[in-house]
């Protein structure tokens, strides 16, 4: 049994994908203020008693700060919840609009891991949760680290609510007989 609440996030090895792209727009930055010396902004910043302070701004160093805001959105925007009711999953936590969808273990169908082959090697992946409601998959917990266990952990429980749930079924059908 389940005891407390479990809270998964992405996990930042998930996100391999977009830490290239924020290395390259990091390397394309640099690249583009050495050929672009009229790109960088100079200017008084402060002055403090005798001494003035100046900044130099490079505008391309914006390239890199939308690759770190496109690395950092997707794994603090969701978070997926794994506790004695049921499994919950919560997505948009830092836009306009949040999804929030639960799943009761009895009402569980389907777990269905999803991994690539550098998914394996990094240990992430993603399950896909299908309820009894809907023939598609209801709650998507991806860029989690050990999906495997977690799938395991969900069966066993999965498994122990219908074993439990079923017992006084079968034993009244086999007491009719």
């Amino acid at each position: 049994m389940i005891e407390g609440k479990i809270i998964i996030k992405r996990a930042w090895r998930s996100q391999w994908r977009r830490m290239i792209v924020f290395a390259l727009l990091s390397i394309a930055s640099l690249a583009l203020s050495n050929y672009f010396p009229a790109s960088i902004i100079h200017g008084k910043l402060i002055s403090l008693s005798n001494s003035d302070i100046f900044l130099s701004l490079p505008l391309f160093s914006l390239l890199p700060l939308y690759g770190l805001l496109n690395l950092m959105l997707p794994v603090f925007d969701a978070t997926f919840t794994v506790d004695n009711r049921g499994i919950e999953t919560r997505v948009g936590i830092l836009s306009l609009s949040q999804v929030i969808v639960r799943i009761r273990y009895e009402d569980i169908r389907s777990i269905e891991l999803h991994q690539s082959l550098l998914e394996r090697g990094l240990n992430v992946g993603s399950l896909g949760i299908g309820s009894a409601a809907t023939s598609t998959v209801e709650i998507y917990f991806d860029g989690i680290s050990s999906p495997t266990e977690l799938q395991l952990l969900i069966q066993q429980e999965r498994d122990r609510r219908l074993k439990m749930t079923s017992s006084p079924m079968e034993e009244k059908f086999q007491a009719a007989q």
